[in-house]
């Protein structure tokens, strides 16, 4: 080892137990050449080093533990990092947000089981934008290819789509401002289920579900994102909802037409 390499761990404080025990050796290897007696030498020396060997071994620990605390607070300690859908986290951050923006197949079960918490949101003068796909493109097809049980039947899937977008014009009938309930069909498949709250704030939060391919909707993994922990994923999920959302093919429904 360099001389550099040895006073640059010196001044850092590393590998100082090693670097003693290597001097220590050295001057009792002469001691033992002079004829000195190095019984009592040896045992003193003993007992230094176990003391170094205590105290890096306190060291190691302590850098652990710091690690541990590091991996505990860490971004994606809190969803651990994929779950199945649960519904309660989003419940409870919903009660308070402004804007929502969801994106999936059909939604329907989604907003009917939260119907209420998203008229509170329309009444305190929140907003809604959801992006579906369009009954009337590929899309649909695709999407049954993917499902299992009814929903690999086209009607049916189309059925939810009508459901969904009923869901959405009660709460649109509700709303003061017309803008504040808007919806978009797209002709293409969903990259992911997302449902994002207060995109546009720094405590926005993302809740992204992924598509298999025959499984079981209550099965599929899950994973939350925050805008404040993981900003760079969640721009990257947020910016694909919106070119979605602006993508020329996406058809705007107008949820107060009656006819």
């Amino acid at each position: 080892m360099k001389i550099h390499q040895i006073w640059k761990d010196i001044q850092a404080r590393k590998n100082l137990d090693l670097y003693l025990t290597l001097v220590v050796a050295a001057a009792i290897l002469v001691a033992d050449l002079l004829g000195l007696n190095t019984q009592q030498i040896i045992f003193n020396v003993l007992l230094a080093l176990l003391g170094l060997l205590a105290f890096g071994m306190l060291e190691d620990r302590r850098v652990r533990e710091r690690i541990a605390e590091a991996i505990e607070e860490g971004p994606f300690h809190h969803h651990q990092f994929f779950h199945e859908w649960d519904d309660r986290p989003f419940r409870a951050r919903v009660k308070n947000a402004r804007t929502l923006d969801l994106l999936a197949i059909a939604n329907y079960v989604f907003l009917s089981q939260n119907s209420q918490s998203l008229k509170s949101l329309i009444a305190r003068g929140g907003k809604i934008r959801c992006v579906l796909i369009d009954p009337r493109s590929e899309a649909l097809v695709a999407a049954t290819r993917l499902a299992v049980g009814y929903e690999k039947d086209p009607k049916y899937l189309t059925a939810q789509i009508e459901l969904a977008l009923q869901e959405l014009a009660v709460l649109a009938q509700n709303a003061d401002d017309l803008q504040q309930v808007q919806v978009r069909l797209v002709p293409i498949l969903p990259f992911a289920i997302v449902t994002s709250v207060d995109a546009d704030t720094d405590n926005g939060e993302m809740y992204i579900t992924l598509n298999g391919f025959e499984q079981q909707p209550s099965s599929r993994p899950s994973f939350i994102l925050s805008r404040a922990k993981e900003p760079k994923w969640f721009r990257f999920f947020q910016d694909s909802f919106e070119r979605v959302w602006e993508m020329e093919e996406a058809r705007p429904v107008n949820l107060l037409d009656k006819s």
